[in-house]
């Protein structure tokens, strides 16, 4: 697994740096290049993981931290190795975004727990990676800003909103019924609830400032 993770950072970082200096021909903010990156990234991993939640569901729903298959497994451990090589860029970027140091560090313990320490990179994980739909539109946002197109950020802020209440909320609440439901090691237990509560700050944090752009970005 270390070997796995090892390659699929160092491929990332590749994939990372061939896009930055394709876009630096256009425009020469290295945020902007890091944004699309992550765009493109978490746009991949929470589709595939959606994917896996609806052929498995009697799986993810009854028994989310015993069910392990390969497609689990692979996109559990892409998502690692895309947290790993997105920190090492933030500290070579010297990024001062707090929330998603916060949102990376956790994440990459999440995932480092259950699928190192126990080895079981189960269904669960794949739920929760879910909600990197979030950054899907992290690129078009940042290229918006960039040429100040205010048409176009209103409609990412009101996609964030609507990810946000749609499908990041019902995955923390949905954690909690499974610590409430379902058989779980202790570590998983303590996983969700902590999961849950900082995730949720995170988002009615988040949720805020797309309400605030929205209500004074003019559409």
């Amino acid at each position: 697994m270390f070997q796995e993770i090892i390659i699929n950072v160092f491929l990332l970082l590749i994939c990372y740096h061939s896009l930055k200096a394709y876009i630096k021909k256009y425009i020469r903010d290295e945020i902007i290049s890091f944004q699309l990156y992550r765009s493109v990234i978490c746009t991949f991993i929470a589709l595939y993981s959606t994917i896996q939640i609806l052929i498995n569901w009697d799986k993810f729903w009854n028994i989310p931290t015993k069910y392990v298959d390969k497609h689990t497994e692979w996109v559990n451990i892409l998502t690692l190795s895309y947290f790993i090589s997105d920190i090492f860029t933030m500290i070579c970027q010297k990024n001062k975004r707090v929330d998603l140091w916060i949102h990376h560090t956790f994440c990459l313990i999440s995932l480092s727990l259950h699928s190192i320490f126990y080895s079981n990179p189960c269904i669960i994980l794949n739920g929760v990676i879910m909600a990197e739909f979030m950054s899907a539109v992290s690129g078009l946002d940042a290229v918006a800003k960039y040429f100040k197109y205010g048409n176009i950020l209103w409609w990412t802020k009101l996609y964030r909103c609507l990810v946000i209440i749609l499908i990041r909320f019902p995955i923390w609440i949905m954690l909690i019924k499974f610590v409430l439901t379902t058989d779980m090691y202790y570590a998983a237990q303590v996983n969700c609830i902590i999961g849950s509560i900082t995730m949720c700050s995170l988002d009615i944090y988040w949720l805020r400032l797309c309400i605030t752009a929205l209500q004074t970005q003019i559409y």
